[in-house]
């Protein structure tokens, strides 16, 4: 976490408090991955969100609030201080909001008049509202916003670790490619996650798509897999992310099965591929967001298309960090920044054509400098 600076944006906005409970934000202030929650754990145990961080700029201190459940993972926490509550057993009836509530009431004021607490008004639950009746309550979204933006050394170091990792998926991928026997994508999925799993050294948090053949030409991310078995040169994307110590990696390759592309496959490529370029040459501290997305723009128009989708994103301890790379935004880029760029463009309906290439950069004073180390699928041949 960028401590510094968010307790700077909290002490110029004058807030006094954070009470935080997404996924990524209790992840980024106490540097502990907090778990997906699924199973009886979270059907039986009271289904609210089971981590919390409270920050307080008087103290300048970060608490963790979560569930016994993941006490073990509390050992990577860099919270300042951690309280567990029970919210299930096996064995008696475990009342995890009281516990929940009777460590908040040590952490806060009693009475709230006079104290600014930022909330995250699109997920907070209603018992953290209860506790802050007396309280200018006041959305954190901008306040997370302005500190995730700049990442630490720290975090660029975890963020390097799941690159590592979804290389190892986009490496297997390139071997189907290159020897392709007729594999279905199940199967190809089934041993890119094994590549990624031993790699993690366990069964690690991933999500993504393998589009195959015909599904090559669909661009919302619902691709496959889906049980197709290709043949030589159909196009395959592959578009996956990897949660590693609750930081992301995204990525994306696009191969042809089982030999070099065609004339019209290798026309898309390079479009895309320059795209690539041109928007990662924009990624250096002074320019915007936008010009990014002006730059991709730009050499699409020169041969006849239009951008398909946004250009870009921050990563992090979410997927899809705000702000974006798109025409709209206007965000300085400054050095230590993450962004994942994926310039797109596909073919006529029936074709199976689509290319998207994507990897994660890390902005610097010296130029961007690409996380991801595979190469682009229609350079391996």
């Amino acid at each position: 976490m960028n401590k510094e600076r968010l307790f700077q944006y909290m002490e110029e906005k004058n807030i006094d408090f954070l009470i935080l409970d997404s996924l990524e934000n209790v992840s980024y202030t106490s540097g502990m991955g907090v778990p997906v929650p699924y199973g009886a754990l979270f059907a039986y145990g009271g289904g609210m969100p089971l981590a919390y961080s409270v920050v307080s700029v008087k103290d300048r201190k970060v608490t963790l609030i979560c569930s016994s459940a993941f006490e073990n993972y509390t050992k990577y926490a860099k919270a300042d201080k951690v309280f567990l509550f029970e919210n299930y057993n096996h064995f008696r009836k475990a009342d995890g909001e009281a516990g929940l509530k009777a460590i908040l009431k040590k952490l806060l004021p009693e009475n709230g008049k006079g104290y600014t607490a930022g909330i995250e008004k699109r997920s907070c639950p209603v018992i953290i509202g209860e506790l802050l009746t007396g309280f200018h309550v006041i959305d954190a979204e901008e306040t997370l916003k302005f500190a995730r933006k700049i990442k630490t050394p720290e975090e660029i170091i975890k963020i390097r670790k799941s690159a590592e990792i979804e290389d190892c998926g986009q490496n297997r991928l390139l071997e189907y490619a290159r020897n392709y026997h007729g594999e279905t994508d199940f199967e190809m999925w089934s041993g890119i996650t094994q590549a990624m799993n031993e790699a993690a050294g366990k069964v690690a948090r991933i999500s993504g798509e393998l589009a195959l053949g015909l599904n090559a030409e669909i661009r919302d991310g619902l691709g496959g897999p889906s049980g197709i078995r290709g043949t030589a040169g159909d196009m395959c994307r592959m578009d996956i992310s990897i949660r590693y110590h609750g930081y992301w990696c995204d990525c994306t390759n696009t191969v042809v099965m089982g030999r070099k592309p065609d004339e019209r496959q290798t026309y898309y490529f390079q479009v895309v591929e320059e795209a690539y370029e041109a928007v990662k040459e924009c990624l250096i501290p002074g320019k915007k967001l936008s010009d990014a997305a002006e730059a991709e723009a730009k050499v699409y128009k020169k041969y006849g298309m239009e951008p398909q989708v946004y250009t870009g994103h921050q990563i992090g301890c979410g997927v899809n960090e705000p702000g974006r790379i798109v025409c709209y935004e206007h965000d300085i880029l400054e050095p230590q920044m993450v962004v994942c760029i994926e310039p797109q463009q596909y073919g006529d309906p029936g074709e199976g054509i689509g290319v998207r290439l994507e990897r994660v950069i890390e902005i610097t004073e010296k130029g961007p400098q690409e996380l991801n180390k595979f190469s682009w699928g229609h350079k391996v041949w």
